[in-house]
């Protein structure tokens, strides 16, 4: 069953699986990257209230990587994380507190 899933998301997609961020902490923020091109450079950009930060890292044979920032969001902090590689790769991470408040 999970085969045929897998199999229409990407008669869906057209066999393409899109390149993605997500999030494994968030203190420090720790990013995981998949699906970008194997051994393709990718620039990642931090933005958020008084913070901006840039990194640079290799995708691995699989497509994969795993990023650390020396930062974390503060409790009610927005912030955004754009993923460009060399090869014409995107993705983007956007963690959003709405509507936050402060203890």
């Amino acid at each position: 069953m999970k085969t045929f899933a897998l199999l229409a998301v990407l008669l869906a997609t057209g066999g393409a699986v899109k390149p993605a961020l997500r999030p494994l902490d968030l203190d420090p923020l720790t990013l995981r990257g998949t699906s970008f091109k194997p051994g393709e450079r990718v620039e990642l950009l931090v933005a958020g209230p008084g913070v901006t930060h840039a990194k640079t890292v290799r995708a691995g044979r699989r497509g994969r990587f795993r990023v650390v920032f020396a930062v974390g969001p503060g409790r009610c902090d927005s912030v955004v994380v754009q993923a460009l590689g060399s090869r014409g790769s995107r993705a983007t991470f956007r963690h959003d507190v709405p509507d936050c408040i402060e203890p």
